[in-house]
This record gives structure tokens, sequence and C-alpha cells, in this order.
């Protein structure tokens, strides 16, 4: 037992010191998101979420948070290109696994959308791929990276690049969802003309 309560010690530690730096360093750059994203909102436009695995289950959360929010925010619209099992596998076994999020994306994307990207390396070739045609059709371009920030980082495919500098893909994801959980609160309070 003892061992056990060390190891969740040390991981919420880890949690904590992981948090702290992206609060310090990417506190600014969080916020100047926001009122972008309640910008592209107000223009009519929707997040556009996707990730693979883990990721995609945080994908499917964001977005769901946006049209089924918690008590107090209001709804926004958005959509998670990683929630249809259908979709997903139908287009990877057709066509590849590369381009499943950029087919889907195609039809969804307008210039007032706001495309995310999760991906705990920064380097998920099918990530890569939507981001890309996002940019094409002028969308708004999130990332939620891990690591080093990956080839989304390293080639700059995004206007929002939040890195959570690990290498350690839980610590990476809790970190994640801490952000964007924050993100989309601190969009409601742009939309509502607090921020």
């Amino acid at each position: 037992m003892p061992e056990v309560a060390a190891s969740i010690v040390a991981k919420a530690r880890e949690d904590e010191r992981l948090r702290a730096d992206v609060a310090w360093g990417q506190a600014e750059l969080i916020a100047e998101a926001a009122l972008a994203i309640a910008h592209r909102l107000r223009r009519g436009g929707k997040l556009v979420c996707f990730g693979n695995g883990g990721s995609a289950t945080d994908a499917n959360d964001l977005a769901i948070d946006c049209v089924l929010p918690p008590a107090g925010l209001r709804p926004v619209q958005a959509v998670s290109l990683s929630l249809e099992p259908a979709n997903l596998t139908a287009i990877a076994n057709d066509v590849g696994v590369e381009v499943m999020f950029l087919r889907q994306l195609i039809p969804h994307a307008r210039p007032e959308d706001v495309a995310v990207g999760i991906s705990t390396s920064g380097s998920s070739k099918n990530v890569i791929v939507a981001l890309e045609e996002a940019r094409k059709r002028g969308m708004l371009t999130v990332g939620l990276l891990g690591y080093d920030g990956g080839e989304i980082g390293r080639r700059g495919l995004v206007d929002f690049a939040f890195t959570v500098h690990s290498d350690y893909i839980p610590r990476i994801q809790e970190v994640q969802a801490s952000i964007y959980h924050v993100l989309r609160e601190l969009v409601d309070e742009a939309l509502n003309g607090e921020g």
C-alpha cells in the first residue's frame, strides 16, 4: 500500500507541475485563443475537433462540453470528427487512415469555423493533413500537443499551439484536458462580453 500511495502522490505532483508550467508559460496565449474562437463563433462558426485514441476521447469531450455544456455555460456549435465509428472505419478502410479526418472536415469546414487538432505526439499524420486543409480553407486552427509539439509545432501548422512539455502520455492528456476546459470557460466569458 505505501508504494501505491507514493505513486499516486508522485503522479499528482507531476500533473500539478505541468499545469503550473502551462499556466505560467501559456496563459496569455490561451486567453488570446479564447477571444479569437469567440470571434469566429459570433460569426456563426463552430468548433471542429479531432484526434486519435485518447485524443479522440478528448475531442469528443470538448465537443460535448460545447453543445451540452456544464451548468452556467451557454451552448456553442461543435462537432467531433472522432465520434462516429461508421465514418472513421469506412474512410480508413476504403481510402486510408491518413485521410479519415480530412474527408470528414471537407464537408464541415467553413472559414468562420475553428479546427481543434489534438495529438499527444504533435505528429499524427491524419491530424496534420486535416490541419493543413483547415488552414487552406481559412479556418482558425488550434493544436493541443505534447512532447516538444512535434511536427505540428515545428511546422507552425496552427494559429494557437498549446504544448504540454512531457513525454508521458497520461500526464500530457490530463493537462490537455485542463487546457481545453479552461479554454471552454474563457470562450463562454468572451461570448458574454466578460473577456
